[in-house]
């Protein structure tokens, strides 16, 4: 099964609500509350890999569409 266009290399261009901008994303955690909300719908998660330091370390979100 494939997730996300290999091609893309921006998100700007999504509408933040679609299935396709929610494919691939990164959630940051810097603390150890890891109940941040749905992965690919919290504010903490991004398209991009984070550019902090994360202390808590980095989660991957795959989503796969029905």
């Amino acid at each position: 099964m494939l997730v996300g266009d290999a091609n893309r290399r921006r998100s700007d261009d999504l509408d933040p609500n679609s299935a396709e901008a929610r494919a691939v994303t990164f959630r940051c955690f810097n603390d150890d509350g890891y109940d941040q909300g749905l992965p690919g719908y919290a504010e903490s998660d991004s398209f991009d890999l984070p550019k902090q330091t994360c202390s808590y370390g980095i989660r991957s979100n795959i989503y796969f569409p029905r």
